[in-house]
């Protein structure tokens, strides 16, 4: 009877660990969306997501409402551009991205040519 209990408050304790352990959360998520001058949403940009330190590169399409989603990412600093025929180019640099949390990049089109780039190397307060 001994054994039993012991074999049973080993199992629950094992249990428990790996929940806690399997709950935390070490990657992080840039989410945004595109809009035109006037403020309506752009579908179908392509935006190309950076991590500047390694260089390894996302690229994503924007949903129909104009928003993108990129998950599972580690720390660090990235850059995000966007690119729509009949809009300039939007790139914004310098993007801290910490773990476990979710950054917001917001990129608003101009119109002209594609060649057109926008570089914005300030983040918003």
């Amino acid at each position: 009877m001994r054994d039993l209990r012991v074999i049973c408050a080993s199992l629950l304790l094992a249990a428990v660990s790996a929940s806690i352990g399997y709950s935390q959360a070490v990657n992080a998520t840039i989410v945004g969306s595109i809009s035109d001058s006037s403020g309506a949403s752009v579908a179908g940009a392509k935006v190309t997501i950076t991590e500047t330190n390694t260089g390894i590169v996302h690229p994503l399409k924007a949903n129909e409402g104009g928003g993108f989603t990129l998950s599972d990412i580690p720390a660090g600093t990235y850059s995000v551009l966007v690119e729509h025929p009949g809009f300039k180019r939007e790139e914004r640099k310098g993007i801290e991205v910490l773990t476990n949390s979710t950054t917001r990049v917001d990129l608003q089109l101009q119109p002209g040519n594609i060649s057109e780039t926008i570089e914005v190397t300030g983040a918003p307060p």
